[in-house]
């Protein structure tokens, strides 16, 4: 944090400071607290400009989109994105030319869809115009023209591809979901709602498309044939499934200033506050969340806090908080769970499978300060013994939680 006096407040400063009025009249401008949030720690990875859409390179450079309404302009300005590079700390505009409304990314490992390999696809839509554009950026910082501009898709808002080997976009102005293998992109369905995110469920290969007016996610097959309405009710942007380990397989979402954990249409936990406004959530190769917020300027590095009972010191502490491990891991038969708590209370360890589904309650109930060592079975709700695969065990207590993985090997 660093303070500055002045005598009266002049222009603009930059959106990622805080000036606050002070008891002299003057004014102290400090850095924005870094959000925070139980069993995460959380750090800014680096601070490009408007950043939007996130999307990974094959060498851990993070492509990240941009929307020059940020800085006061226009939705629609042409400008160019961001690479930050492997580690974070570092960035640079990339391209060598500025693209329309850069909003969206995505990064063409393979050349599939772009033609060229390592490859950065942009879609926008051009200011003034009702015709949207998809580019592309090759490794060299050229531009060129993928498909459009096109009175089939208004406004490309975001990128993922699937197992089949199709890349699917959303277009928020057309209400229509579209896909290709590299030609022309069709429409895949019209759901007949303006759906601006879409995220694929990890097992189930369903489709979660996410609207940012009616405050809704509903769930779609693979074809495009509604399911049901996962939630409803959260405001906000940015979206994505967790890829295992920690973070389980859980659909993760910003509501303007909170990320949750979202576990159906009832249920959903708050896992970080203090965002200014989230615009997309992307998980990386090394298995952190990244978080974008337009408003700081800042993209973040979301990490589980998992700390063993050894490190712990004394687990008489009040930091002595860990669902250490389960031994054995994998197991056949019984497994002991082993956890730590900071003071009496209600606790328990709920065990989900890799859809979130909650299966089974290992430990419930209250529960004293200090270390805990029990047994478990494995089994699941009447009994009945869960069958082989992995899962994420949770132990949940007094508003705090902390997740790991386990593995039954029937």
């Amino acid at each position: 944090m660093f303070t500055t006096r002045t005598p009266a407040v002049r222009g603009v400063f930059w959106k990622n400071l805080a000036l606050v009025l002070l008891l002299d009249g003057t004014v102290s401008l400090e850095a924005l607290a870094v959000p925070s949030g139980p069993g995460v720690t959380i750090s800014a990875y680096d601070v490009p400009v408007d950043p939007v859409g996130l999307s990974f390179g094959a060498d851990g450079a993070l492509f990240v989109g941009r929307d020059n309404a940020g800085s006061g302009g226009g939705n629609a300005d042409p400008v160019r994105i961001h690479r930050i590079a492997p580690g974070g700390g570092s960035h640079a505009e990339y391209g060598l030319v500025a693209t329309p409304d850069p909003d969206a990314v995505f990064f063409d490992g393979t050349g599939a869809f772009s033609g060229v390999a390592g490859s950065v696809i942009v879609g926008g839509r051009p200011a003034g115009s009702a015709t949207g554009k998809i580019s592309a950026i090759r490794p060299n910082g050229s531009v060129v023209t993928l498909w459009g501009p096109n009175a089939t898709f208004v406004n490309p808002s975001d990128f993922l591809a699937d197992a089949s080997g199709r890349l699917l976009f959303t277009d928020f102005e057309t209400s229509h979901v579209f896909q290709t293998t590299g030609g022309a992109p069709a429409i895949l369905f019209s759901p007949g709602v303006r759906y601006r995110e879409i995220s694929l469920h990890p097992s189930t290969g369903n489709l979660y498309l996410r609207n940012s007016v009616s405050h809704q996610i509903n769930i779609y097959n693979a074809s495009g044939v509604f399911q049901s309405t996962f939630s409803s009710g959260i405001d906000g942007t940015g979206m994505d499934f967790g890829r295992g380990g920690s973070w389980g397989n859980s659909l993760y979402v910003g509501s303007t200033t909170r990320l949750l954990r979202v576990n159906g249409p009832a249920s959903q936990d708050t896992i970080a506050t203090g965002f200014t406004r989230i615009s997309d959530i992307e998980f990386g190769p090394d298995e952190s969340m990244y978080v974008s917020d337009i408003e700081a300027d800042t993209v973040y590095r979301l990490r589980p806090t998992e700390t063993s009972v050894e490190e712990l010191g004394s687990v008489s502490s009040p930091a002595a908080f860990a669902l250490a491990h389960f031994a054995p891991n994998p197991f056949t038969g019984d497994t002991q769970i082993e956890f730590a708590l900071p003071e009496r209370g209600y606790g328990r360890v709920a065990i989900y499978d890799v859809t979130g589904r909650e299966v089974a309650i290992a430990v419930s109930g209250i529960q004293e300060r200090g270390l805990h060592r029990q047994r478990w079975d494995g089994a699941g709700r009447g009994g009945v013994r869960l069958s082989s695969g992995a899962y994420f065990a949770r132990l949940e207590f007094a508003g705090r939680e902390v997740t790991r993985k386990i593995v039954i090997a029937r």
